[in-house]
């Protein structure tokens, strides 16, 4: 019922009748991820200006946001009283718009956790791919290091970070090593 692409081209979002949202490889065709939880079929989809995040409206009255690379459910935003039939994202990703059967449109404010990218090396010697630096979402801010020799699964490995002002993440038993623990405790 719905298709849109991401932002980069290189995926692309359908929502069906069958009830599902599926992600897919735009190169090659590929299905990379279903998106169960809609209990009526779905008439609209988008992905964020980011591409982290996927946005879906249904007959089922809801609009759901997706995480993008994992496929999780991250929230189900209720308040329609009718099919749910456009859904789209404010170009910097903190408000969704959703039109309805039920002659409403409704505007959300969202909440998304912000991820790491890691910082690519530069004419490195070790032909290191990565500096081991985590970087904001937005690559500004230098988040925390990771010895590169730690290997940091990408992307099945995401650092979350929540969206309010206060944060922490305990290394204590990460598999990266107690080393890390040991050289920072607040």
């Amino acid at each position: 019922m719905s298709v849109a692409f991401s932002t980069d081209g290189t995926r692309i979002v359908s929502g069906s009748w069958d009830k599902s949202v599926r992600v897919w490889d735009a190169l090659k065709g590929k299905e990379l991820n279903i998106l169960n939880g809609h209990t009526s079929s779905v008439s609209s989809v988008a992905f964020s200006t980011d591409g982290m995040c996927i946005i879906s409206g249904s007959r089922d009255k809801s609009v759901r946001v997706w995480d993008a690379l994992t496929g999780k459910g991250l929230n189900v935003l209720n308040g329609h009283t009718s099919s749910v039939y456009s859904v789209a994202f404010s170009t910097d990703g903190m408000r969704i718009v959703s039109g309805s059967r039920d002659k409403s449109v409704r505007a959300w404010h969202i909440e998304t956790p912000s991820r790491y990218i890691r910082e690519q090396a530069k004419n490195s010697p070790h032909s290191q791919p990565h500096t081991g630096w985590l970087l904001s979402a937005d690559g500004q801010v230098h988040l925390m290091f990771v010895p590169p020799d730690a290997r940091l699964p990408d992307p099945s490995n995401i650092l979350t970070i929540p969206p309010s002002t206060t944060s922490s993440v305990d290394f204590k038993n990460a598999t990266i090593g107690r080393r890390w623990y040991d050289c920072y405790r607040p």
